[in-house]
Formats: C-alpha cells, structure tokens, sequence
C-alpha cells in the first residue's frame, strides 16, 4: 500500500471520527449565446484534462461538460424555445424530447442524468428540449405544451418527458392516449394529484409516473428522530402551486391534525420576482419567529420545512437566513448543500434517483417493447437523507447516530462533502 493511499485513509477516518463526535448516540431513533468553460474528466491518450467550452443558444438551458463532449447543441431551425441535440458520434437509436415549462439548473442535471443513463447502457439518442412558459406570468403555457408535443409527432420522436409537475399535468390533461409514450421526470406523487388510482397499478394510457415524493408517515419518522419532542412545524409553500399543496401540506396537515402536532403554514404569493418573494418572506416570518420564541423558547421542538415549490427553492438561502438557529428541514436533497447556506437535513427522493429511474422506464419502453400503461408509479424508497454537520453545529443541534448511519450524502463539520452515495470521500 503507497504512502498516498494510507495518507487517504486516515483522513477519512479522522473525518469520521469528527462527525461521531458531532453525533448524539444517546437521541432515539431566446437569448444571446451563453459561453461557459468546465473541465471534465482526463481523457484516455494523454491523461491531461480536456477543457470542453460549453456554448447554448438560450439561457434556460446549460448544457453540463458530459453532454457538451457528447452532442451538438442548437436551436431548431424556426424555432425560438426547442434546443436540439444531436450525437457528436454515431446514429441516434432514439429520439427524446423534453418538455419544461421553466428553466432551473436542476432541470437541466434531469436531462443529463437521463441522456447519459442512455448512454451508459450504450444506446445513442438525439433530444429536444422545449421551453413551454408564458413569458409574462412565468408560468406554464398549455397552448406551448400542446405545440410541443405537436412536433415530437411530427419530427419522428419516440418518447416524451416531461420534467416537473406542472409539465406532467399538462401532458396528463391533453395527451392521455397520445401516440407517444410519455415518461414523467421529477414530478410529484400522481395519486395525491389524481393522475392514476394507485402505486401499484400503471395508469393504462401512453403515460408512465414516476414520483419524487416520500409518504407523510415516513418523513414524520426522520423529523422525529431529529427532534424527539417536536411540536411545531413550519410549512413554507407557493400558494399557488397547485401540485405542492395537494401533495405536501395537504397530507402533512391531516397528519398534524391526527397526531397533535402544530402545522403552521408560510404561503408565498408574491412570485412575479424572487426578489417580491424574499421581500414577502421578510415580513411572514417576525410575527411567526416571535411566536416560536414564545412557545418554544430552547429551540427544541420547532422545524421549518421546506418544500419543493419552485419558487421556494429559488429563495431557500433567504428562508435559511431569517430562521436563525431554528433548523430548516427540506424536501429536496439539492438545498442541503456545502457550506452554512444549506438546510440541516432533507428527507426526499433526489433528483439524480428519480432521473435514473425515469431513464430505466424509457429503456424499458423503448427497447424491450413494455407499455408505459403496465408499469406502476416508479417510487424510490427508502428516500435520500442528506445532512449537514456544520448548519447543525452553527444552530446547536445535535444529530442522532441513527440519522447519522442513515444518511446516504453528508456534509462535515467544515461544511465540505464526506460522504456521498454512502460512500466516505478521502
């Protein structure tokens, strides 16, 4: 064994025993190009890096360096909103379009996770993605979505995702019994939503679900293990978002009701901006902080929690900030994060999982010959815990071991990434 190798291994174990030291044993259970330069992973002649230069014709869409080094990216000709990608090499078996009614970086790691899932399992494909949004209300525009899926009929497409709730519904209430089949991606559960009657079932149509959600029951067991005595929890949302409503607080709030818990709802309205909502959250959270204080004066029996409303996650670092040292709680393991701008824990489905799965369903579709209609709701359990050691010892939280042996992403008491997939990072 070289000197570098065990050099490595007794870092790790010095982190590990730095994070069993911050653990509580004792707890219970159309735009002008875009230029960006990234460096990918060393090539196999030389050894050296390769730098890739990563161009885009619109600012919704940033291809990462994976995807850059494998296909062409451009717009589609007449067109101002459909970004094609075609193979640098080979002929595409597949063609796959993407349908989002906004654009987020994490939409966009969807899309790469999917493509190069493909690609691992050595089928080629070409790809749209279509930005189907209402440039005045930043919201999803059905008259776009019906477009889209005109021209993956049109232009010889072989499956459809959409990515997100609101795309997922669009497609779900305008192209049940289409001619393509369709695979959601990181949408929430379709049973709460009334999109199919069970798990365990598929839905019938040309659509296969898939969800990044995680049963109410089941997310109350990690809170709880957090906070053994928890009593208050704070549930901030977009109002306005109809898919976060019905399957995270509506659930949270029965369950509170039956349980004695204190629900205690943040609703944001103001989303025309980030900057109206941080503005609108500013004046939400005095009254709620002082009552907080009030009821929970040790600071031991109250969490936030985030959901993944679009716009909450757009303004997550501001929540983060006005809740002091009360732990933030999220429903997206994206916003546990490096450094002290993260939430403490999350308990979800991450998005990397859910894309996986997704990919695994269009293969399944595409090439062994399965209908989207006989496969159940694509669920990931159990879900991802993520945690933050250096939020926790900034709010003076102890973590249980319990949470600590679960959690398959943790960030360590310097704020940086120690485990990722389970597996400890030298």
């Amino acid at each position: 064994m070289t000197l570098n190798k065990v050099t490595q291994i007794l870092l790790a174990c010095v982190l590990l025993g730095l994070l069993l030291a911050a653990c509580d044993s004792s707890s219970p259970t159309a735009a002008p190009t875009v230029p960006v330069v990234e460096v990918i992973a060393p090539t196999p002649e030389t050894g050296t890096p390769e730098t890739v230069e990563i161009t885009s014709p619109v600012e919704w869409f940033i291809p990462a360096a994976p995807l850059a080094a494998s296909w062409n990216v451009s717009l589609a000709p007449g067109q101002t909103e459909t970004v094609l990608m075609e193979p640098k090499e080979g002929e595409a078996q597949f063609h796959l379009l993407f349908l989002l009614t906004r654009g987020h970086v994490l939409y966009n790691r969807a899309i790469e996770v999917v493509l190069t899932t493909f690609q691992e399992r050595g089928i080629i494909t070409s790809a749209a993605v279509v930005l189907a949004m209402d440039p005045e209300t930043k919201l999803a525009d059905v008259d776009k979505c019906l477009a889209a899926l005109e021209y993956a009929e049109a232009n010889g497409y072989d499956l459809i995702y959409p990515i997100g709730s609101d795309a997922t519904a669009a497609v779900h209430d305008n192209y049940r019994g289409g001619d393509l089949p369709v695979v959601a991606l990181l949408a929430k559960d379709p049973v709460l939503l009334g999109q199919i009657e069970a798990y365990d079932v598929g839905s019938g149509t040309n659509i296969a679900y898939t969800s990044v959600s995680v049963p109410v029951d089941i997310q109350m067991t990690y809170f709880r293990q957090l906070i053994p005595d928890l009593k208050n929890i704070v549930i901030l949302y977009d109002q306005n978002n109809t898919s976060t409503v019905k399957t995270q607080v509506e659930p949270l709030d029965v369950y509170a009701k039956e349980n004695g818990f204190n629900l205690i709802p943040i609703a944001v309205t103001q989303v025309e901006s980030n900057d109206a909502t941080r503005i609108e959250l500013q004046t939400l959270f005095p009254p709620i902080m002082n009552t907080l204080r009030h009821d929970d004066p040790n600071n031991n029996q109250s969490l936030f929690l985030l959901t993944n409303s679009s716009k909450i996650v757009d303004v997550f670092d501001e929540v983060v900030k006005l809740a002091g040292d009360i732990p933030v709680v999220s429903l997206l393991q994206e916003q546990v994060q490096e450094g002290n701008v993260s939430a403490v824990m999350s308990v979800a489905v991450s998005f990397d999982s859910n894309s996986i799965l997704a990919a695994v369903y269009g293969i399944r579709i595409l090439q062994a010959g399965e209908e989207p209609g006989s496969l159940p709701v694509g669920l990931i359990t159990p879900p991802d815990v993520a945690i933050n050691f250096m939020k926790a010892r900034q709010i003076n939280l102890r973590i249980p071991f319990t949470l600590f042996e679960t959690a398959s992403k943790v960030y360590g008491i310097d704020g940086y990434l120690v485990r990722e997939k389970g597996q400890i990072i030298p």
